[in-house]
């Protein structure tokens, strides 16, 4: 054989050692990363207890906020209506309060003393 060739085929081979140790040295690493990120992983997701989840808490707020809206939205349409359904003067004192800090018998009365 050529040692010129010969020369060449000891450098690939020694070249190719050390790519093999390099990408060993790599795929450690990655192995040492993925452990931590498991370890990570497992340290910030909450373990499980008694009781309802977060999830199922913030289901059921959700629930109560929007059966909260229903009841509103029925009181506004209620106290809309109030001008067609009582005369005018209770509608107007109670329309009056709901902007006040006066009570319902001084808006009926028209003045700050109480009857």
């Amino acid at each position: 054989m050529d040692p010129t060739l010969k020369d060449i085929l000891t450098e690939n081979r020694q070249a190719a050692h050390e790519t093999a140790s390099v990408l060993s040295n790599h795929s450690d690493l990655l192995r040492i990363i993925v452990e931590r990120q498991d370890q990570l992983i497992e340290l910030l997701t909450p373990k499980e207890k008694d009781g309802p989840s977060l999830d199922e808490l913030l289901g059921h707020v959700a629930g109560q906020l929007n059966e909260l809206t229903g009841y509103a939205r029925q009181i506004v349409k209620t106290l809309g209506g109030l001008e067609q359904n009582l005369p005018g003067d209770i509608a107007r004192a109670v329309v009056a309060l709901l902007g006040s800090t006066k009570t319902a018998a001084e808006a009926v009365n028209g003045r700050g003393n109480r009857t």
